[in-house]
């Protein structure tokens, strides 16, 4: 089978873009934690190691900086999900 994606994008408010440490803690209480090239993802309980969904952010470069999490802001979110599709 080969990878294929869905995304589904998160918009903010126009002119109340998501961000800051409210972002952040949003997102690890809901169980995101960062990760793999600087986006956070879902595990699957039965299998830590696979990836349910990651979450990034829709402006370019699409990651999160932890360190620079305080001054951050994005106009939106993208939900990635990995599908395994079978080639034509």
């Amino acid at each position: 089978p080969l990878p294929g994606y869905i995304t589904l994008s998160l918009m903010a408010e126009k002119g109340r873009p998501f961000g800051g440490y409210d972002l952040l803690q949003s997102i690890l209480g809901v169980g995101l934690p960062h990760g793999e090239r600087q986006i956070f993802h879902r595990y699957d309980s039965d299998d830590p190691t696979k990836i349910l969904f990651s979450l990034a952010s829709i402006a370019k470069p699409g990651t999160f900086a932890l360190e620079t999490m305080g001054s951050f802001s994005t106009p939106g979110l993208i939900f990635i999900f990995e599908i395994e599709r079978t080639p034509e």
